[in-house]
């Protein structure tokens, strides 16, 4: 090879590297995570933890930094903490500042900073909790085979690699106006009914069995009003027990229980009436549902709630068993605190 030869294959190698173009994502994976409701709607603005195989939160270490610094928008966290796209993102495959951004679309992504093997498929868990508190919170599980490498999948279709969890909505515990019943005129008919209930009283108001006008039994709320008095209804179970009558508020339980030679259930609903507006709202603090068989073998599901009310808050404290189903439709109220609203409770 001459001189001219060997400075043209020198120029030709430097020129082929300096146009090769190398992945700016180059180690990096991701977690793509989807969550929608029970219709398949996505749900946004809901914080999404990694945890490791037995629940504990994944730290990031001492790579945060460096993250932070080398991807843009993503913050420094103690725990691995997932992100999502809210807006439709307009970029090409080739910008790499962007790329994880057109693989997540408008899901969540994570960046993970440690390789992994296709042949050994390890297991974590993803936490996902709501926190304006319209869904339970879930915890899902997921595996590595489901990480996305950022440089070797980005031109594939990724779809199949994303994670999807569905969450149930909380329950609304909405106030409703008590139903009309009747308006009483007679007032010997009023002063015999007020005088012969064992239910408290409380100013103007009074709790009584009562008939209507299909001669069905109810148990009414009954409010003073001049010459007259009307008759709203609370329950049609007439063995309910008043709890308080006070601060311009009624509260009462409604229990419910069957049995048969195999079977037992029972149920208490939580009644609280707010005097001023005339509207309630209910809820379950107890289930059970027991089943037994002649051999000995027992299926129990059953959950305990007391309540206190202080001021406009209501406390929960709730035990159950541990195959008990949390979310479930017919399930007791979750534990914690609840804001007293004039519409609804609203879990804090």
């Amino acid at each position: 090879m001459n001189l001219k030869q060997f400075i043209i294959s020198i120029w030709l190698l430097f020129a082929n590297l300096s146009f090769a173009q190398h992945c700016g994502w180059d180690g990096v994976y991701m977690f793509s995570v989807k969550v929608t409701d029970s219709t398949g709607n996505p749900i946004e603005n809901l914080k999404l933890t990694l945890l490791d195989s037995i629940g504990n939160p994944m730290v990031i270490k001492d790579y945060s930094k460096y993250y932070q610094k080398r991807f843009e928008g993503y913050g420094i966290n103690d725990t691995l903490i997932f992100n999502q796209n809210l807006t439709e993102i307009k970029n090409t495959d080739n910008d790499y500042k962007t790329r994880h951004l057109k693989i997540a679309k408008k899901d969540y992504y994570l960046f993970v900073p440690y390789a992994y093997s296709e042949n050994k498929s390890e297991f974590y868990q993803i936490r996902i909790e709501d926190p304006s508190k319209r869904f339970y919170s879930n915890v899902g599980a997921v595996f590595t085979d489901a990480i996305i490498g950022l440089c070797a999948d980005y031109r594939k279709n990724t779809e199949d690699k994303k994670v999807t969890f569905t969450l149930s909505k909380r329950k609304e515990y909405l106030f409703s106006p008590l139903k009309l019943m009747d308006v009483i005129k007679d007032k010997q008919k009023i002063k015999s009914l007020e005088e012969k209930t064992d239910y408290p009283k409380y100013k103007n108001f009074f709790v009584a069995n009562y008939v209507d006008q299909t001669n069905t039994n109810f148990v009414g709320l009954f409010q003073k009003k001049g010459s007259k008095c009307l008759v709203y209804c609370l329950t049609y179970n007439t063995e309910i027990s008043i709890n308080d009558f006070d601060n311009n508020r009624l509260t009462f339980n409604d229990g419910y229980h069957f049995g048969s030679r195999e079977h037992f259930e029972a149920t208490n609903t939580f009644g609280l009436v707010n005097l001023k507006t005339l509207q309630s709202v209910l809820f379950k603090t107890f289930i059970k549902d027991e089943n037994w068989s002649e051999d000995g073998g027992e299926d129990l599901q059953e959950c305990t709630s007391t309540i206190e009310i202080i001021n406009d808050k209501i406390i929960i404290k709730k035990t159950n068993t541990p195959n008990y189903i949390k979310g479930f439709e017919g399930d007791c109220i979750e534990d914690g605190d609840y804001k007293i609203t004039k519409d609804k409770l609203i879990k804090l």
